[in-house]
């Protein structure tokens, strides 16, 4: 099951990635808990949710975490894509 949730949330941090303009997205484990809502995953409230969704966002989107009160916001560094000449 984690695997598969793992996967979902790549899938969303990405999308929220490439709606972004800019060199940093801001993602909050809150945002992306509501879209696995949206996706039928009982998500909104459970610990271990967002256990799973901090670890991919640390671990494959290299992020960096920011508190703000309560809330943690990760921010996401979008690399520069080397063209080859």
């Amino acid at each position: 099951m984690s695997i598969a949730l793992e996967r979902i949330v790549i899938d969303i941090v990405k999308e929220i990635i490439d709606q972004n303009k800019g060199n940093v997205v801001c993602v909050k484990t809150r945002d992306v808990a509501k879209k696995l809502e949206r996706r039928g995953i009982k998500a909104f409230r459970s610990k271990a949710v967002y256990r799973i969704i901090t670890k991919v966002l640390i671990e494959v989107f290299n992020a960096k975490a920011v508190k703000r009160g309560r809330i943690y916001k990760y921010f996401i560094y979008k690399k520069p894509v080397k063209e080859i000449a």
